[in-house]
């Protein structure tokens, strides 16, 4: 589209203000920061999805090799077809977390505000069919998760922390199908 601004503009020796603008951010320093958001945000959603996969033949082996039963199991191709389940995996991966990372760390906060952040994340990845004892581990998942996410957005920014969350959700939504654990979603 900006492109297309530029040639569809009145004068074509002179680029429209948005060619311009995006022209002048151009100059290198923002593939860095991709570079440098894809080289920090990936492995730690790696790590994320790791800690938050580590608990399940230890603490509820009973559902873990259960498989296809819990919530997530409408979502398995053989319930609602492929379509829903990929398009279950995109939301996930793409609109999400992207989604949680704006609302949970795009503003600024003192070491209080931050604590509570991290509760609150805990707190909405909370397993509420798991019951409390098994449902509460997720919470700590989410705690871990939500720090990890704080301190690469504090350090490398919110591109990084989007990044390595949406990793961490595509993985996990690609495990949860090849393995069949629907009880993640």
């Amino acid at each position: 589209l900006l492109a297309a601004g530029a040639f569809f503009s009145r004068d074509r020796n002179v680029a429209s203000p948005p060619v311009a603008a995006t022209a002048e951010r151009c100059d290198g320093k923002r593939g860095r920061d991709i570079f440098v958001a894809c080289l920090s945000g990936l492995p730690v959603g790696l790590l994320v999805f790791f800690v938050w996969i580590a608990p399940e033949p230890w603490l509820w082996p009973d559902v873990a090799t259960a498989g296809r039963e819990g919530a997530g199991a409408m979502y398995a191709p053989a319930a609602c077809g492929w379509a829903l389940t990929v398009a279950k995996l995109a939301a996930s991966a793409f609109v999400i977390s992207v989604a949680e990372e704006l609302f949970f760390r795009r503003r600024r906060v003192g070491f209080a505000g931050f604590g509570w952040m991290l509760v609150l994340f805990g707190v909405e990845h909370m397993r509420w069919d798991l019951g409390a004892g098994r449902g509460c581990v997720f919470i700590a998942e989410g705690v871990f998760a939500g720090l990890a996410y704080g301190l690469l957005a504090k350090r490398f920014g919110m591109l990084s922390a989007i990044i390595a969350h949406a990793a961490t959700n595509l993985i996990l939504g690609i495990y949860v199908i090849v393995w069949d654990k629907w009880f993640y979603w």
